[in-house]
């Protein structure tokens, strides 16, 4: 793989709520930092840098979504782990120590990263007719977005597929096949429906994306205008 790319990592595993509900909402996910922190291993030792590393109340939204900054948007490779929610779908927020940020495809991509992923519950709900709506104005720079299309199991094995995916992409297999597969081996029976999201300039082009495209190839930013969107899930 390339040793000039930028990753950004980040994590949350606990969440100051007031409220009963609320606290149960957010649960403290204790196991929450093991797969970034292996993505994170992996990855540098490979040659890549790392641009940021922020947690829990180190993670604000306010670096993210452009009130401060935008740190996703410095990175080719992003990749974050906490809780997540799609209650109001086809809407998906990004629940963190300090706060959630709702999240859609304007938000990624205008200059990074190419590839995002959130390890969190329920990025997308594909029951929902509409569920691509909220990524199509995603800007060109983003090519992948990985996560899970139904809850996420944060527990000390579960959380290995960090350490299979970022072996798997940095040995070159696509980078969305390795995602699923890496989510598939790490996984109790039942639980953890992983998906690869493509972002491309034609059916052609998304196929590559979703089934061809590796560490090797990034950045490869498409064309502007409204992305054709297919995406992939596991089991």
């Amino acid at each position: 793989m390339p040793n000039n790319l930028r990753i950004g990592v980040g994590w949350s595993t606990h969440f100051p709520r007031r409220g009963v509900l609320n606290q149960a909402r957010c649960r403290r996910l204790r196991y929450a930092y093991r797969a970034p922190s292996f993505v994170t291993e992996e990855m540098v030792a490979d040659g890549s840098e790392l641009t940021f590393l922020k947690f829990d109340e180190g993670l604000a939204i306010s670096e993210l979504d452009g009130t401060n900054n935008a740190l996703a948007s410095n990175v080719d490779f992003f990749y974050v782990a906490s809780h997540g929610t799609c209650a109001t779908p086809p809407q998906y927020k990004l629940i963190l120590h300090g706060g959630e940020w709702p999240i859609t495809g304007a938000d990624l991509g205008v200059n990074g990263p190419s590839v995002a992923t959130f390890d969190t519950c329920d990025l997308v709900d594909l029951k929902h007719a509409r569920w691509k709506a909220p990524w199509e104005t995603a800007g060109a720079q983003l090519r992948l977005l990985l996560g899970f299309a139904s809850a996420a199991t944060v527990a000390e094995n579960s959380t290995r597929r960090g350490l299979e995916f970022s072996q798997k992409i940095i040995a070159g297999d696509p980078i969305a096949q390795a995602w699923l597969q890496a989510v598939h081996h790490n996984s109790y029976q039942g639980t953890d429906l992983g998906i690869a999201i493509a972002f491309g300039d034609s059916d052609k082009d998304v196929d590559w994306v979703l089934y061809d495209m590796t560490l090797g190839d990034l950045p490869c930013p498409r064309s502007t205008g409204t992305p054709v969107i297919a995406a992939e899930v596991c089991h």
